[in-house]
């Protein structure tokens, strides 16, 4: 056996070995725990319960889920609610298309369209009774809604920005690229 050959053995020899452990966890039948830190949590806790439910001695899978609106021309990537004092409403991004789906069923003729994408970001801003909804997405101009109408923002500054802030009654945006 040459150098090598030896060398390569004594390291199979000394290579750590992985033992399997198997453990079992009871169901997190108390439900969800974002108080508690992990450490001191009990197992029968729940760190996150998407869609389901504890139900004493067992967790209940959610049963399904109903259309809240219908019939848009592609999927929606992207839903805002929309606040106007102590009314929202909500919209909803399709193919070129902006919706007001807040009634729910099928979708009706669009708020705006012409848009290159439907990743938008949207913001409420403005004083209260001049609420509006800001909303940018890296292709297009930013646009505005006061709850009736749509527009074009007409900001100066950046031509096609892709998000947006508000803070010290300003609204901040970020320019594309």
């Amino acid at each position: 056996m040459s150098y090598l050959q030896a060398r390569i053995a004594a390291k199979r020899q000394t290579a750590p070995q992985f033992v399997r452990v198997q453990r079992s966890f009871p169901a997190p039948v108390l439900g969800w725990n974002a108080r508690d830190s992990l450490a001191e949590m009990d197992p029968r806790f729940a760190v996150a319960m998407d869609n389901y439910f504890p139900d004493g001695t067992k967790v209940r899978l959610r049963n399904g889920c109903v259309d809240h609106a219908t019939g848009f021309p592609a999927a929606v990537e992207t839903l805002h609610t929309a606040a106007f004092g102590n009314s929202t409403k909500l919209v909803a991004f399709s193919g070129p298309n902006a919706y007001d789906i807040t009634s729910g069923g099928a979708i009706g003729a669009p708020l705006a369209t012409g848009f290159t994408n439907s990743q938008w970001f949207g913001v409420n801003a403005g004083p209260k009774g001049g609420e509006r909804a800001l909303y940018t997405n890296g292709a297009d101009a930013a646009q505005s809604w006061d709850g009736t109408t749509w527009a074009a923002a007409g900001f100066t500054g950046p031509t096609k920005p892709i998000g947006a802030h508000v803070a010290h009654k300003r609204f901040w945006t970020i320019e594309n690229g």
